[in-house]
Order: structure tokens, then C-alpha cells, then sequence
């Protein structure tokens, strides 16, 4: 932006000796260049500090995603030029695995696939341009693939029932593998017809299962003499397909979904776990700081936080038996469990993730790494397939009132 000044009305005593009382009224200087004022916010400097450390060797990762925004450390902490290299410095032991922000709550969050000392975290600066910086250390990225058969073996299977009907959060599969995911919740498409869901990595197969491939739950893996037997509840109805390819020429992943048609509509229940509450049929946009909590099929009940939204391109490592290949999704969040506690487990994926109050649906985790779980908004899965969450299917109490939340599917 240029600025123009100009003085007038300049006295005889403001002239330079020698010059007299010549007539004097203004005076011109020249043109001088002045830069605005940048104003920066949360996702603007994750995205740069995403794309430095991409570029510098500070990823875990070789197959981060490119961000478009670049900028030095200096710039992105507001620091000088021996501090920066004391941050970058700290940020190469620490490698970050992915980076989260929120603009509307002026938040960061750099998680990092290494644990983080007290004396590494005296180098990380907590805020900068009035946005806070947080670090989480031990995080890593997975699909969530259950463990080996565990539950058998324990003699603890991993399966919710309500009023002796399949419930949300149990486990599920397609009766082709020897594997097992999350039934996260159950909804009806626009012509009214019962669906169930879970991931396209869970009960699709990566895009592998046939169409009309029954879909039993509990899984085969997770049967023993204390649970009940596996149950064909419906068959494989549709699935977003996952595509993978350089994230710079294909379109980006939005959802990591499937859906069944529940063809023992008598057998299901829209609760979440056994009697924990009715899946919310409202749902709420996510945010950074939002209290949530969810069923699965291996750790159950638990709750977290939401840290924010990855500021580039998420990438994720899929390894099935017909698909091995690298995802980029947008639009994913992280949530960090509770007092040191995982939000979720091998097996979880597929999971509905609610509000902490239980009223409100806001997505569904897909993957996960030690603390750290990564989930998909919920509203976008429900527009692709259009459909609508169910709450009151078979979800009355013991005195037949209602679920908390519930209202008439």
C-alpha cells in the first residue's frame, strides 16, 4: 500500500539557514511502501507449520501431504532466529506425525510420534500470534485393525446386547473375512428401508465385498461358549469407495464408510452398548475442545476431546487382503482420550462418536493411534448415502419408557 504525506504552512524558523523567507507552503515527499498488518489464524499456521516440517525432515512420515502455505519457523512463532533453531531442533527428535487446528478457538495441536520430556517441552513454544500451541507425543496413524482373536481367548467377548437384541457398538463383519469392526449405528434410507453401518474397511473390505454378502455380528473371531453365536443381520448394501493416488491429482477422500441392509430388523437396536444411551438422531458440527464419547467393539465406553481438524491432507496406510495403498482423506479430526486412556482400539473402527451429554451424533472413528483417535463428520457420511440416524428402534428401558435422547424412528 503506498502512502502519500504532505506538510504545509511551514514557518521561516523551520527552512534550512541560507534559504530566507522564500514563500513555502508545502513540501512533498516521496512515495513510501507500507505493508498491512497480516493477520494470522490457527489453521493458517498449522498448514505452514505442517508444510515445514515436510519439507525439513521433521515428519514421521515420508508420505505427508504438501500444504500450500509456506513460512520459516521464525515467522510461524513470532521468535528469533536462535530460538527457531532450538524448535526445530526439538521438533526432529520429536517427529511429528500429523498437525490439528480450530480458528474459531485459536488452537494447535502437533502431535508427534515420540514421547515428549520435560526438557524437550521447555523448547516448544505454547503460543504465538495469539494462537495456543499444544503437543501430544506416542501418536501414530492406523486403520485400527482388531488385535489378533483376544476375546475368545480371555474368555470376554467383545458384544452389547439390549433387551436381548444386537446393539450399536458390537462387533460386526462381513462373512467373508476373519475380521471384525464396529456396528456404529443404524439409520433408514429415503425410501424408509433399515440400514446399519460401519467402515468401508470393516464390512465393505476396502471395496472387496460383493453385494448382498452377509454381514454377521458378533464377528466369528470374537465367538465363544459365553457369547451368542454369530447372526446373519443383514447384507452388504452400498460403500464410498476408497481411492488412492497422489493427493495432488485425484480427489481427496471425504468418508470411510459402508452400509448394510438390516435384514433381522427384529434382532437390532438402535442402543449404544448395553443400555448406555439411544443414538442421538441430531447431530452438531465438530470443534476443538468438544467433549464427546463413543461405544466400541473393543475398549466400549469411552470418552474424550476434540483436538481439531488436520490442516493438510490426512493420509492413511490401508492393508487389507485385496487392498494395500495409501488414502488421503480432508476433513478429518482428531480426539484425544481421557487421563492417558486410548478413545479407541484395534476393532473400534465404525464407531458413532456422540456429544459428552449423549444428545447430538458428530462422526464416526475410522482409525487411531495409541492416545490419539481420528473420526469423520457424521453429516457428511449421511448426505453421501441420504440417509438419517434412528433412535427408539427397540431401545425401551426395562419399564418401557424411552432411551435418554430417544425419539420414534
Amino acid at each position: 500500500m503506498k502512502k502519500k504525506f504532505r506538510f504545509s504552512g511551514l514557518a521561516s524558523d523551520d527552512l534550512t539557514p541560507g534559504e530566507g523567507n522564500r514563500d513555502m507552503t508545502t513540501l512533498e515527499i516521496p512515495e513510501i511502501e507500507v505493508e498491512p498488518a497480516v493477520e494470522y489464524d490457527a489453521m493458517m499456521l498449522g498448514s505452514a507449520l505442517h508444510e515445514w516440517a515436510r519439507r525439513h525432515g521433521a515428519f514421521a512420515a515420508r508420505e505427508a501431504a504438501q500444504s500450500p502455505i509456506e513460512m520459516s519457523l521464525e515467522r510461524i512463532f513470532d521468535t528469533d532466529a536462535d530460538a527457531a533453531k532450538r524448535i526445530s531442533q526439538a521438533l526432529h527428535r520429536l517427529k511429528i506425525t500429523a498437525v490439528t487446528a480450530d480458528s474459531g478457538n485459536g488452537t494447535i495441536s502437533v502431535l508427534c510420534k515420540n514421547a515428549i520430556s520435560s526438557q524437550i517441552n521447555k523448547k516448544l513454544p505454547k503460543r504465538a500470534h495469539g494462537v495456543d500451541f499444544s503437543y501430544i507425543g506416542k501418536t501414530t496413524i492406523e486403520t485400527n485393525p482388531p488385535p489378533a482373536p483376544f476375546s475368545a481367548a480371555v474368555g470376554a467377548p467383545i458384544w452389547f446386547t439390549h433387551s436381548d437384541r444386537i446393539s450399536c457398538g458390537s462387533s460386526v463383519t462381513t462373512s467373508q473375512v476373519f475380521d471384525a469392526g464396529t456396528l456404529g449405528f443404524l439409520a433408514r434410507l429415503a425410501d424408509g428401508r433399515l440400514v446399519g453401518f460401519s467402515n468401508n474397511h470393516v464390512t465393505g473390505e476396502c471395496n472387496h465385498t460383493p453385494h448382498g454378502m452377509h454381514i454377521l455380528s458378533p464377528s466369528p473371531m470374537d465367538a465363544s461358549p459365553a457369547s451368542p453365536p454369530p447372526v446373519a443381520i443383514g447384507t452388504h448394501f452400498a460403500l464410498a469407495p476408497l481411492n488412492s493416488g497422489d493427493p495432488n491429482q485425484i480427489t481427496l477422500q471425504e468418508t470411510d464408510a459402508a452400509i448394510f441392509l438390516v435384514t433381522e430388523p427384529d434382532k437390532v437396536s438402535s442402543m449404544q452398548g448395553n443400555g448406555f444411551y439411544d443414538t442421538p438422531s441430531e447431530t452438531v458440527a465438530l470443534r476443538a475442545g468438544l467433549r464427546v464419547k463413543k461405544v466400541g467393539r473393543t475398549t466400549g465406553l469411552r470418552a474424550g476431546t476434540v483436538l481439531g481438524q488436520m490442516v493438510a491432507p490426512f493420509y492413511l496406510p490401508y492393508k487389507s487382503n485385496r487392498f494395500q495403498s495409501i488414502v488421503y482423506f480432508s476433513g478429518v479430526w482428531a480426539v484425544q482420550g481421557d487421563g492417558g486412556n486410548t478413545f479407541s482400539e484395534g476393532g473400534d473402527s465404525g464407531s458413532l462418536v456422540v456429544t459428552e451429554d449423549g444428545t447430538r451424533s458428530v462422526g464416526v472413528v475410522f482409525a487411531g493411534g495409541n492416545n490419539v483417535s481420528y473420526i469423520l463428520p457424521i453429516d457428511k457420511i449421511l448426505s453421501i448415502f441420504s440417509m438419517t440416524l434412528v433412535s427408539g428402534h427397540n431401545s425401551e428401558l426395562a419399564n418401557g419408557t424411552p432411551a435418554s435422547g430417544s425419539t420414534a424412528a
